[in-house]
Formats: C-alpha cells, structure tokens, sequence
C-alpha cells in the first residue's frame, strides 16, 4: 500500500532562533515499532519515499509499507519531497526524518514521519533547512542534527528541537557550528551527548562535539587523518573505538581508527589507518557485539569484514561480498534480529538487473551467511537505513520482574491506561477488549 500525504509549512522568528511550524496536527498516540524494522530511504530523482521492512522466521526482510512522500513526472521542475536522500530514527523510535537533495540551492525539505507500532509510517511535519542536508541523526528523542553541506560556503551543523506536545509540529533551531569546508558525515556516541562530524577537505578530521542540555555544541578537540579523506564515521556499541572511511584517498585503501575516551574525544590509533584490500572505502558499520567492522567500498562495490583487535586494529577475516556494478553499494547497517546479528546491505543503482536490500546473519569468524536473494523495493536506489531492534523479553512479563504473575496484568492495565504501544498486544492500533484478551492468551502461554 501507498500512502501520500501533503502538509504546509510557516516560519517565524523567536529569540534569535528560528522555528517552523507545520500544518499538520500531531497525533496524541504514542509511536514507535512493536516488531524489529529497518526503515530504507528511496532515493530517486522522480520519486522520495521510505519503506519499512519487517523479518520472517528466516530474518529475511518483508515490505511492511511504503510511504511516498512526493514523485513528479519525467522531464517535469524539481519538486522539493523527492530524492530522499539520509535517514535517521528517533531513539524512541517515534520519528523518522529525512532529508532529500533536489535541485534546491538554498533551503531543502525536512521530511519528520511517524512510526506507529506495526512499522507503518506517515508524514508528521514537513520543514525547510539549509542547502544540503546530506546527513541527518537524531541526538535523543527529540533533538536532531543536520548538516549544511556546500562546497562553496564553510559548512556548519545545525541542531534543531523538535516539539511535538501542541497541536502541531514545531522544530527550533538550538545551535550551528561550523565543521569545515566539505561535512557529509554525522555519527551520535552510542551512550554520551557527544555528536562526531567530519571534513574531507584540508585539513582533514573528525571532530567530536559535547552537547550541552541547551543544545548548544562545544568541540572536544579535532583529530586529524590527512592524507586519508575521513567520510563516513562510526562508533562501536561499547564507546571504546571509532572508525571512518577514506574513499579514494591515500592510495584508495584507507579505513581510519581512533581510540575514544570516556569524555567521546579521538585519539589516532596507533595502526592507523588500515589498508583495506578493497577499492575506496566509503561506507561502514560496526557489529553489536563490538566485535567487527562491516566496510563497504564505493569503486569495487564490495562488502568486506574486519575483526577489532584489543587495541582497535583492524584485521580483514577474508569475507567479502560484492553487490554488482561499480558504485551500486549504497548503505550497511547491523542489528540484532531474534538474536542474531544481522548485517544489511542496500544495492541503490539501476545501473545493473538488482536493486533492493540484502540481509545476511553474521558469523562468529565474520562470516557474512545469505538470508535470502536480495528483495526489491520497487522504487529505485534504496540507500540510506535505519534500524529499529525490539527488547527480546518475554512480552508477558510486562514489569520485566522474570516472573509471571498478578502484577504483569496491573503493569498491562497501567500501560493500556496511557495509550502505550505496548498494551497494542494484537497490534490493530487500537486499544480495546481485545488487547487484554491477547495478553491474556500470551500470558497463558507462559515465557521460554
């Protein structure tokens, strides 16, 4: 099913800070997935949509909905709602937003969507942004970051408070800091207020950032890894190690590694950078066990795996899988799904017969193990991805005490009083008689 959705936007001025407001109303339920989910930005010059992806029994992905934000006919004027470019989910798992690069060249559309409980999605506030936002990342449930990127200005970060407590949406900007000559890249630190950008121009860096309770960013201090280009970053799970790709640069073969203190700060490892047998890293992600980075590559479109050392370093386990044409790999991101690690992979170019997302389950040496062909979205270049993972714990056990008993039912009733998804046991998004016979019949059935 597709569902198109259009709204309006106003801005104003308030405080030195700028605020947009957007027509349409905010939901008084509570959102977020109640299954594990992967959310895919379409990125396409005709079209701008997001698909939500569930899993079988298999982990192999299923099209749970597909929401187009706005398309336009060939040979037609830009339309600002396609080309969904980056993607990120709230921590709560409320919100999606996106970002979209179209021929705009001084505000772009930020997309805000909401999750309900069974990963279906729609449009919650449409807002402007600088010219381009080619990153977007949310800082907590309700604070954003977003990039201003453009190779003929500095460029800078903006962060933005999104409100959704009145009748309609509004999004603040809180602060904006420069970040260089060519920031494309953001990463939040998994458990502090630290927010990492990068600059692949001169002098090339990654920088953390602390976030202070206002918004307001302070840098913890740049760390610098010319000649290797630093694009893509990512920090492990466990905070201790941070990553980014280095393209083309330095021979084409770099992967940069930093050490992270306990205040988020960067220091170079001392292996850096390592030298990838594949050709220009671009993308990257980080296992959940901490144990392995996932790289991608941009000129030989192959995905390969590195197992962290205790000091950060990086050793290629031999594991590679190569997507298909030159330039085809798009995203990869990882998630724990029925309990196993999973690893995807978006194929996002129709210059070949395949586009669409793989999943794989990752093996104890690194191994990457098919879930199944890939599966098509039916709009072309899938790229950026967004990962949801559900709490594995019995869902009859709702105060999570490990035992079953008459206060699981008063733990339902409280959350079914304040509307929560969780009390949405048969997953109508409805609350009614039947949400408390599900959980009954749940509660029957007993826990593993």
């Amino acid at each position: 099913m597709i569902r198109s959705h259009r709204s309006v936007y106003t801005s104003s001025r308030s405080n030195g800070f700028v605020m947009l407001s957007c027509g349409l109303a905010a939901s008084a339920a509570l959102g977020q997935s109640t299954v594990p989910a992967v959310f895919v930005a379409n990125n396409g010059n005709l079209v701008g949509a997001v698909t939500s992806l569930g899993f079988d029994s298999n982990r192999y992905p299923v099209i749970l909905d597909s929401l187009l934000i706005q398309e336009r006919p060939s040979g037609s004027p830009s339309v600002p709602g396609t080309n969904a470019y980056e993607i990120s989910l709230s921590t709560d798992g409320k919100y999606l937003a996106v970002t979209h690069a179209t021929a705009a060249t001084v505000t772009e559309q930020l997309t805000i969507i909401r999750v309900n409980p069974d990963a279906t999605m729609e449009i919650a506030g449409i807002f402007q942004v600088p010219d381009s936002p080619l990153d977007v990342v949310w800082l907590g449930d309700r604070r954003l970051a977003v990039i201003q990127s453009d190779l003929s200005l500095p460029n800078d970060v903006g962060i933005y408070d999104l409100d959704d407590s009145g009748p309609t949406l509004t999004l603040t900007e809180r602060d904006r800091e420069v970040t260089g000559g060519f920031c494309t890249y953001l990463f939040a630190h998994p458990t502090l207020d630290v927010l990492y950008t990068q600059d692949s121009n001169e002098p090339r860096k990654v920088e953390p950032w602390s976030i202070a309770s206002n918004g307001t960013l302070t840098s913890l201090g740049a760390s610098f890894t010319s000649p290797a280009y630093s694009l893509e970053i990512v920090v492990s799970p466990n905070g201790r190690w941070a990553y980014s790709t280095g393209g083309i640069s330095n021979g084409g073969h770099s992967i940069n590694g930093f050490s992270v203190d306990s205040s988020g700060a960067l220091t170079p490892a001392a292996s850096t950078p390592t030298q990838s047998p594949g050709n220009s890293p671009a993308d990257i992600a980080i296992s959940p066990d901490s144990q392995f980075v996932i790289c991608g590559h941009g000129s030989d479109a192959t995905a390969r795996t590195f197992a962290i050392g205790t000091n950060g370093e990086l050793t290629y386990t031999g594991t590679t899988f190569d997507v298909g044409t030159q330039g085809t790999l798009g995203d990869i991101q990882t998630m724990m799904v029925d309990g196993f690690p999973t690893v995807l992979i978006s194929d996002n170019s129709t210059l070949d017969s395949n586009w669409g997302i793989y999943a794989f389950t990752l093996g104890s040496q690194g191994e990457l193990i098919s879930n199944g062909p890939i599966l098509p979205l039916g709009y072309q270049q899938a790229n950026a991805m967004a990962t949801w993972e559900v709490d594995s714990t019995c869902y009859a056990d709702c105060d999570h005490s490990g035992t079953l008993n008459i206060f699981d039912y008063i733990c339902f009733g409280n959350a079914y009083s304040a509307n929560d998804p969780y009390a949405d046991c048969d997953g109508n998004q409805l609350f009614n008689v039947f949400d408390y016979i599900c959980f009954g019949n749940e509660y029957s059935a007993g826990c593993p």
